[in-house]
């Protein structure tokens, strides 16, 4: 008699890397970020892939620590709208990219998104309805929507949702 072998778990990362960096400005974050993926990694599943997103000036500051973390950087410029405004393309790219690689990879279990911004919600939505798990990391509990809570899912074997919180630095002198 054959037995099915259980799916492993294989979990994509989409962090907002400046939405996380204004909630946590310290140059420790990478380090911070690490630790939280290894306990997402322990506690969820394998890491298929993790993109960061953000903005030419930021990826540049730090282009070294994202290439020895193993993040792909995706440069999100700031360009000009209709109106004449600078604008933060980091949100819609995140999104667009999210929905392609959810279409792309169907051995994906989990979508984890590094932003509690009610701007994914979509995505989040989008994530559910083709059978996804969804988590969040954070870098702090204030810049989280509770709308966007709502659809995330709990942890493997327990009833905690699946937020993840970096540890706030300790004050730099």
């Amino acid at each position: 008699m054959f037995r099915r072998r259980k799916r492993k778990n294989k979990v994509l990362v989409l962090l907002d890397f400046e939405n996380l960096y204004i909630h946590y400005p310290s140059r420790s974050i990478i380090g911070e970020l690490n630790k939280t993926l290894k306990q997402v990694a322990q506690e969820v599943g394998e890491i298929s892939k993790i993109f960061v997103f953000a903005p030419n000036d930021t990826a540049s500051i730090f282009a070294e620590e994202f290439y020895h973390a193993g993040f792909f950087t995706i440069l999100c410029p700031k360009v000009k709208g209709k109106d004449g405004l600078e604008k933060d393309t980091v949100d819609e790219t995140i999104i667009d990219l999210g929905r392609e690689f959810i279409a792309e990879m169907p051995s994906l279990t989990h979508l984890f998104i590094g932003s509690g911004d009610i701007d994914f919600l979509k995505l989040v939505i989008k994530a559910n309805h083709v059978g996804l798990n969804v988590g969040l990391i954070v870098s702090g509990l204030k810049p989280l929507s509770f709308d966007l809570i709502k659809w995330v899912d709990k942890k493997p074997g327990t009833n905690e949702k699946m937020v993840y919180v970096l540890s706030q630095p300790e004050k730099e002198n």
